[in-house]
């Protein structure tokens, strides 16, 4: 019979009860830090705004955050109503909503990897003997080659009360690196009497920051929506995002509040020659205009998506909302869902 020393030195017990040193390993700068979702990034530069919607920036200068009663920036930008010009406002036919960038939930990222097409998340990572990679070889053992396919629907319902999935579908495969920054992992070293030595590296939410993703940098403008006519339209959108899996596709019923502004008077101009609904006239602010109260429908309507598939966020889009918050020195701040 005999004992041991230390229970370190048996390796017969649990790895967790083996000599082990825990600690983390720190971001090298090798993993560019940028885009970070954070206080500063998110107001949008003006050279920025200038390019992707400079209407924007005259509905803000115009209305400012808006309101019904004084106007909102979509009178401006969808109906070109301003201060002065606030009797009625023609649709531009030519005008659309557009997504600009979104970005994930640190604990979403983590989660999503359900997939063998997704990111390949071990985690934790586990090392072999003498094998202790620095934090640019741990990123790459985390990620793999995998992407993340992301996708976001838009439905809006039409003044028949049925709900329509707008054909404007974002979906694209995206790789681990450009929707987190991961800060540092933290790591376990283990060892026994007999020469066994092994490493696992873990995160966590706390170590990951979420980052825009930009679709007109990686390919194109997104635009979302036909122009917003509210004669045959709903006042609000709402919006699905999902990380899809393969799978059979499979319906999900779902129930959404639509609201329709009926009593703002949206007219068809039927002059002599024009093509009959070819011109909408919106007469007063907002969705309440003249004192007129908004109608609210709620509808039972169907989602599609693959089986598996890792349902995100749901969030409504008005035609109210503000799009620009505020504005600094350091560019202009927008609503965001």
């Amino acid at each position: 019979m005999f004992d041991f020393v230390d229970e370190c030195f048996n390796g017969m017990q649990s790895i967790y009860t083996r000599s082990e040193i825990r600690g983390t390993v720190e971001n090298d700068g090798k993993v560019e830090r940028k885009d970070l979702v954070s206080e500063v990034n998110d107001f949008v530069s003006q050279s920025a705004m200038q390019l992707i919607s400079p209407e924007s920036i005259s509905a803000y200068n115009e209305f400012g955050t808006g309101t019904d009663d004084h106007g909102v920036a979509r009178d401006y930008s969808f109906y070109g109503m301003t201060r002065t010009n606030n009797d009625y406002g023609t649709l531009k036919w030519y005008e659309s909503e557009l997504l600009y960038r979104f970005a994930l939930n640190p604990g979403q990222l983590i989660d999503l990897s359900d997939d063998p097409k997704d990111p390949f998340i071990p985690n934790p990572v586990s090392t072999g003997r003498d094998d202790r990679p620095g934090f640019s070889e741990i990123w790459r053992r985390f990620w793999g080659a995998g992407k993340y396919e992301i996708c976001i629907e838009f439905y809006q319902a039409n003044k028949n009360h049925e709900v329509i999935k707008l054909p404007y579908r974002f979906c694209k495969s995206i790789s681990a690196e450009d929707l987190m920054y991961v800060n540092q992992c933290s790591y376990v070293f283990h060892w026994n009497i007999f020469g066994n030595n092994w490493s696992t590296y873990s995160i966590t939410e706390k170590d990951v920051e979420p980052k825009w993703y930009y679709p007109a940098l990686h390919s194109y403008f997104f635009h979302i929506s036909n122009p917003w006519d509210m004669s045959e339209t709903s006042d609000n959108i709402w919006v699905y995002v999902s990380e899809v899996d393969d799978g059979a596709k499979i319906t999900k019923d779902t129930t959404d509040t639509f609201k329709y502004s009926g009593a703002v008077k949206l007219k068809t101009d039927l002059t002599p020659g024009a093509l009959q609904d070819s011109t909408r006239i919106k007469i007063g602010f907002g969705v309440s205009a003249e004192g007129s109260i908004e109608n609210s429908r709620t509808i039972k309507h169907s989602v599609e998506l693959s089986l598996g598939s890792d349902e995100l966020n749901r969030s409504e889009i008005r035609y109210d909302d503000y799009v620009i918050g505020g504005e600094s020195s350091g560019g202009f701040l927008l609503k965001r869902y």
